[in-house]
């Protein structure tokens, strides 16, 4: 039975279990699977690189369009990414209350704004696609999560559903204070918020 015992405790090579081999053929096939794209590229006629590159200087015009026909501020509405969006032009103040936060006990702008779906189909107005900005041009903090009814979270609508929502911006003093709607790629519309503390 000691002769059995030491048997079962004899081990394979690391390199002779199935699984080492599992793993070196997909590393060679990614080694190799990326060399074949870069001889791919060597291997185009030269015409063809010649279009490419025409193509490519087409497309170099700029892309961020800046809507300048006038400033954007509070009462005013605007398209973008298929949504309308009108701002209130009354604003309000609520405190932040989150004993975890490093914002408790602080105020924060509360912009009220309606959105319409305009896009023909069903999506959410992306967080991601716009940014809040303080009286000194300093990004703020994001503060949506602290209050209900926020445009951070105003999920799916269908084409042609409204919906009233807030923004909720970081107060720290008075000033003007922008919200820039940037889609990757695509326009950029900025808009003036002039605050003051009542």
């Amino acid at each position: 039975m000691n002769e059995e015992n030491k048997a079962a405790k004899v081990k394979k090579p690391f390199f002779k279990k199935w699984w080492f081999w599992v793993i070196i053929i997909v590393i060679g096939i990614g080694v190799f699977g990326q060399s074949g794209d870069e001889t791919k590229k060597a291997e185009k006629p030269a015409g063809e690189k010649v279009e490419a590159e025409k193509t490519t200087e087409k497309k170099e015009e700029p892309k961020e369009k800046v809507k300048e026909d006038k400033a954007l501020t509070l009462g005013d509405s605007f398209d973008f990414d298929g949504f309308n969006v009108k701002l209130s032009s009354d604003y309000s103040f609520a405190k932040i209350e989150n004993q975890f936060s490093e914002h408790d006990g602080k105020d924060a702008i509360v912009l009220p704004v309606t959105i319409t779906n305009n896009s023909g189909e069903t999506k959410s107005f992306n967080m991601f696609y716009f940014s809040t900005f303080d009286q000194t041009g300093n990004k703020t903090d994001g503060v949506s999560s602290y209050f209900d009814n926020s445009i951070d979270f105003s999920g799916e609508m269908r084409d042609g559903a409204v919906k009233d929502t807030n923004f909720h911006i970081l107060y720290s003093e008075d000033g003007d204070y922008y919200i820039e709607f940037k889609k990757p790629g695509g326009e950029k519309i900025e808009v003036k918020l002039p605050i003051v503390k009542k």
